[in-house]
């Protein structure tokens, strides 16, 4: 973390955003992963809350806005009760409208690709250590059959000698 020597030394914004970040000891870890407690899945948290946000617009169209309190309970009452009928008659019939596009299974499609991504950079880095570690190897012996080379080139025993 930032020091609070190296914050005195910024300039009054820069002071007011660390003072800021520093008085939430949270925040700063959720948003870099090197400072989280989690690791490796970080990754795999969703970064903003769209799923449950897009709920609220889908609930002001059916039910409007700007009501008083007892107004918007009956409405989202009459809501509550039009999808439950609409629910119990796709489980009574089978018949969902499109069964991969509910909230369930965006959610589980994107999760399984964040899953599958992660797994390959995973296995990406894997590979490339072992790609370096296998250049490193060929450069030591590149490097020792080089000094062998020159070693038997300015040795000048007979054996050495072309015939």
């Amino acid at each position: 973390m930032l020091s609070d020597a190296v914050a005195t030394k910024m300039g009054f914004f820069r002071q007011t955003w660390w003072k800021h970040k520093k008085m939430h000891h949270w925040l700063l870890p959720a948003l870099i992963p090197y400072l989280s407690k989690i690791g490796d899945n970080f990754d795999l948290l969703e970064p903003n809350t769209n799923l449950g946000e897009g709920q609220h617009r889908w609930n002001n169209v059916q039910t409007g806005v700007d009501m008083t309190t007892i107004e918007s309970l009956m409405k989202y009452e009459q809501l509550d009760i039009s999808v439950e009928s609409q629910l119990q008659a796709a489980e009574r019939t089978g018949d969902l409208r499109n069964t991969r596009n509910n909230l369930v299974h965006r959610y589980i499609s994107r999760s399984n690709r964040r899953i599958a991504a992660h797994e390959k950079y995973k296995h990406t880095r894997v590979v490339d250590a072992k790609v370096r570690l296998r250049e490193v190897t060929v450069a030591e012996t590149q490097s020792r059959l080089k000094k062998a080379k020159a070693a038997v080139e300015s040795d000048p025993s007979p054996r050495n000698q072309p015939r």
